[in-house]
């Protein structure tokens, strides 16, 4: 059990350094960022300790596949299983409850607490399974696999958009138009195997122009029905709903560029803060759509030729 701990310590030691920075920076660098996060919720929304529970969960729920616990029952004895899967969901759900508990919000600590934990048992008695519809599903892949990943996120986003309309306040509408957003930009953090591009018959410009249509629609698609309901309820702020639907386009269409900027590796952590800056200034984007763009059709240029 405790060889195991060591090859994922190792594991994810390399895939921060593959990225170009060092690990423990790394580390650092992304408990700042989710503390920020954080905070900046807590301050505008009175729901902020329950997004930041499920978003634990959701986490945490990822460990929880089929295939991913067989391997596990496969190499260890049960009891070994359980006392990992255990541990591995008490050291993911542990950043969240702390900062649930520092909040004085000790309830909703608990109970998350208790829910990542019961998790461990939820497959044993998964004998079912259900197709979740969307209007993804023949074009794939990253919409269709990202929205059945994350598929949760869309009630809560309109759980939230609901909210703002009975509460009369936009600022949380706005939030969670800022969610679904970069919900739909993490469909690109992961990249995909070199035969997907490569059986695409187009040139570099071409099969980026084709990446960039589809997730411009299928994004749209998403975020239309939200922005109809506010500007009925919020009318004098048409404006701000037309703005914020022009900076999905642009945060899209950069996150893909940023994408194949890096392809076939993962975005490395000097691309993925050059994004993020464009993000918290947006006329940054600029140049990172200028660098983006000329490092893609430099990486496509050696599978579409």
């Amino acid at each position: 059990m405790k060889f195991y701990f060591q090859i994922l310590y190792k594991r994810q030691y390399r895939k921060i350094a593959e990225m170009g920075i060092h690990p423990a920076l790394g580390v650092g660098i992304i408990a700042i960022a989710s503390i920020l996060i954080a905070i900046f919720l807590m301050q505008k929304t009175v729901y902020a300790h329950y997004i930041i529970g499920f978003l634990g969960l959701s986490v945490v729920a990822s460990l929880n596949e089929k295939k991913r616990n067989d391997f596990l029952n496969l190499c260890f004895s049960k009891t070994k299983f359980l006392k990992i899967r255990l541990i591995e969901n008490l050291l993911l759900i542990s950043p969240f409850v702390i900062f649930l508990i520092f909040t004085e919000e000790y309830l909703i600590a608990g109970i998350t607490l208790l829910l990542s934990e019961f998790f461990v048992f939820t497959h044993f008695n998964k004998k079912w399974s259900f197709h979740i519809p969307s209007p993804f599903s023949k074009y794939p892949f990253e919409f269709s696999i990202g929205f059945r990943k994350l598929f949760l996120i869309y009630p809560a986003v309109y759980f939230l958009v609901f909210k703002a309309i009975e509460v009369g306040n936009f600022n949380l509408g706005v939030f969670a138009i800022g969610l679904l957003i970069f919900t739909h930009i993490s469909y690109y953090f992961k990249p995909e195997q070199k035969y997907f591009v490569w059986i695409f018959s187009r040139s570099p410009q071409g099969f980026l122009w084709h990446k960039t249509k589809e997730g411009l629609f299928f994004s749209s698609l998403t975020l239309l029905p939200i922005l109809i309901l506010l500007s009925i309820w919020f009318p004098e702020q048409y404006i701000n709903l037309l703005g914020l639907l022009f900076l999905n386009a642009l945060l899209i269409s950069t996150m893909i560029l940023a994408k194949y900027s890096a392809f076939p590796k993962e975005m490395s952590v000097p691309q993925m803060v050059l994004f993020g800056l464009s993000i918290w200034f947006p006329p940054i984007l600029i140049i990172a759509i200028i660098y983006f763009y000329k490092q893609s059709l430099k990486n496509l240029n050696l599978l579409l030729k």
